[in-house]
């Protein structure tokens, strides 16, 4: 974001590029359109999950409506790291699904 002098308090207003209006445009819909909405996101990369929990916190593409399920074949302390890591998996609607038989092909 881009910042010109004039009317603020200090001094300052915002001044928006348009690609930057058009991506929080296109946030919006995404918000919009993910009410009451479920998203699956199937992974055993602890670090894309990571990546997903932070721009999904970042986006404000979550809301409490939104489910979230999490498929994966991490092992108990992962999950439980992911959730106390990332606020998305620990505070909204959010499941995870490790199933056993997949445990046992490991």
């Amino acid at each position: 974001m881009m910042w010109n002098k004039s009317q603020d308090d200090f001094g300052y207003t915002p001044i928006y590029t348009e690609i930057e209006e058009e991506k929080e445009r296109q946030r919006q819909r995404v918000r919009f359109l993910s009410w009451c909405l479920t998203v699956v996101v199937l992974s055993d990369d602890p670090s894309f999950l990571a990546a997903f929990a932070e721009e999904s916190d970042k986006g404000r593409l979550m809301v409490w409506e939104t489910r979230l399920l999490v498929v994966t074949r991490l092992d108990m302390l992962r999950v439980k790291a992911l959730l106390q890591n990332y606020w998305i998996f620990s505070m909204m609607n959010t499941m995870f699904l490790t199933p056993k038989y997949w445990e046992s092909e490991r």
